[in-house]
């Protein structure tokens, strides 16, 4: 997956000099998508190959969004703020991507035929996205605290 993001995030300014990030971004994660619905055709005991192919293309498809959403996030705000802004931008994003993994997990587990999932692993992926919201809500009050306090 690092190696996908690192060529999507490399190419996306590349392709912006004839496409706009605008449309980069929505073309991104819908090949993000598409790579994820490759996972149906993933069958047990032979999955590695069409495994990495997936999350190469599904984190490929991120590149324009980290290439083009952070930039555009941190130019927004004041020079004086460009540091906090960045931080919580980054936050955000570790933030989706804890919840959307728990939550996916959890529903994959849930509707698979061969594996039988209850209200343990329900409890189990609602406490990581509890607690990976409340870190990112301590992130947050750090970030606002005033000056002479940190």
């Amino acid at each position: 997956m690092g190696m996908g993001i690192a060529a999507g995030t490399w190419l996306a300014p590349v392709l912006a000099t004839r496409m706009p990030a605008h449309i980069l971004v929505p073309a991104g994660l819908g090949l993000s998508a598409c790579a994820e619905m490759l996972l149906l055709l993933v069958a047990p005991g032979h999955a590695l190959l069409p495994l990495v192919a997936a999350y190469t293309l599904v984190s490929f498809g991120c590149g324009p969004l980290f290439a083009f959403g952070v930039n555009r996030v941190v130019s927004a705000a004041p020079a004086e703020a460009a540091g906090r802004t960045a931080a919580l931008a980054e936050t955000g994003n570790h933030l989706g991507s804890a919840a959307g993994l728990a939550a996916l997990g959890t529903i994959g587990r849930m509707v698979s035929p061969s594996v039988h999932a209850g209200a343990h692993e329900l409890s189990g992926a609602l406490h990581a996205v509890g607690a990976a919201a409340a870190v990112a809500l301590v992130v947050c009050a750090a970030i606002n605290l005033p000056r002479g306090s940190r």
